[in-house]
């Protein structure tokens, strides 16, 4: 009766595991691990078989012997197999860990000046010293949203301002074109001064030219009419 009992401790504990903790960490996978060789080794340990199941009916005193001892040698392996799948479920929990805190410290470090709210990077680096899976989760997520809030503003502040600069540079344009317009209408006054070129007469027997206008005086009896008459009105003796 007590090997009895021991078989059917060791395999409802057996069980029991396969069930719950393995049958969780089995759905981890390989790129959510820090070592991939644990996924594979606690996928190895669940293709176990196990042991038929031992009738504890026997015909005689050494057939009961005999029952008995297979059933103590069956108790023996659902031990064993249970400490071995323990440890390989252990081997890919801790690795998980380990990379979820690799990738944590990764985000730490990279989220510097880039989160609206520092406070979540503080969170998230008590989780990662505390190695709390879940705490690093939840404060992971935290950062994570921090950093998309603070580049959603940051996008938006850059956004302004450009907008801001493209409309002072039209006004600046529209300004200038302005100032041309006006500068085109603008007709300079000009004045008019009339000018009289004099032309130029030759003299016979080698004397020098002399210069006269082009037009001559004519007189309407008030004076002299002709440069003959100059010369007589010249040559006439005084009167005493």
């Amino acid at each position: 009766m007590e090997a009895s009992e021991s078989y059917h401790k060791a395999a409802g504990e057996y069980s029991k595991l396969v069930d719950g903790d393995a049958a969780a960490a089995s759905k981890v996978a390989a790129g959510q691990v820090a070592d991939a060789k644990t996924v594979d080794a606690l996928a190895e340990e669940l293709k176990a078989t196990e042991p038929k199941t031992v009738a504890c009916v026997a015909d005689d005193k050494a057939g009961y012997e005999a029952q008995a001892a297979l059933i103590e040698k069956h108790a023996g392996w659902y031990g064993k197999h249970a400490k071995s799948l323990e440890n390989a479920v252990k081997a890919v929990n801790d690795s998980k860990l380990a990379k979820t805190v690799s990738d944590a410290e990764r985000l730490l470090k990279d989220s510097d000046g880039k989160v609206q709210d520092a406070k979540t990077r503080d969170e998230l680096s008590k989780a990662i010293k505390a190695k709390d899976a879940d705490a690093i989760a939840a404060a992971s997520k935290k950062v994570n949203d921090s950093m998309a809030a603070k580049t959603k503003a940051d996008e938006e502040a850059q956004r302004k301002a450009e907008e801001e600069a493209a409309a002072q540079a039209a006004a600046e344009a529209a300004a200038a074109a302005q100032a041309q317009t006006q500068q085109s209408y603008s007709a300079p006054q000009q004045s008019y001064t009339p000018s009289y070129s004099g032309g130029t007469s030759g003299s016979t027997g080698g004397g020098s030219g002399s210069s006269a206008p082009d037009f001559v005086p004519v007189s309407k009896g008030f004076g002299v009419g002709s440069a003959d008459d100059c010369d007589a009105a010249c040559r006439a003796p005084i009167q005493h």
